[in-house]
């Protein structure tokens, strides 16, 4: 009796973890999805589900964005800001109102202006690379300077309309 054919990773769909929705892949990515995150642990002491107790292995999981607000809202994520030289690491709930653990002023703005510009890329539809990449320089710049950063103060680049002859 032959084994039933198993389809290879590149040829099945990419499953949210927790609604089972087939993610879209990137194009020339076979394991990556556009709309989710992939999420990787090599377990813990403790875990009961799986622990790479010698290493060289992990699991994968995706978890859609609708998932992850579905989470978010209930408060069921957390965002860690890892260690520098200055601060130690912060884990906070996601989105909540408290602000990071540490003491250190730059963190907290950072934080803050960091939420703000995920919130706005979240709710602008035409947003583009290039202007991605406009608003995240200038909130950088903002949080090291210790000041508010207003996303929508970075306005959209002016695409530029072909010549017409």
């Amino acid at each position: 009796m032959s084994q039933p054919q198993t389809e290879s990773p590149t040829e099945t769909a990419l499953p949210c973890a927790v609604c089972l929705i087939p993610q879209e892949r990137v194009d020339g990515a076979p394991d990556i999805p556009y709309g989710a995150n992939i999420f990787t642990t090599t377990g813990h002491y403790g875990s009961t589900a799986f622990d790479s107790v010698f290493g060289g292995e992990h699991l994968e999981l995706l978890i859609c964005t609708s998932c992850i607000g579905i989470m978010r809202a209930n408060s069921a994520i957390y965002r860690v800001l890892e260690a520098t030289e200055a601060t130690l690491e912060q884990r906070n709930l996601w989105r909540s109102t408290e602000d990071p653990c540490g003491d250190n002023p730059w963190n907290k703005q950072r934080l803050r202006n960091e939420f703000a510009m995920e919130d706005y890329f979240e709710a602008v539809t035409a947003m583009t690379q290039e202007w991605a990449e406009l608003i995240y320089d200038a909130c950088n710049e903002a949080s090291r300077a210790g000041k508010a950063f207003d996303p929508a103060s970075i306005p959209a680049p002016q695409t530029q309309e072909p010549a017409r002859g």
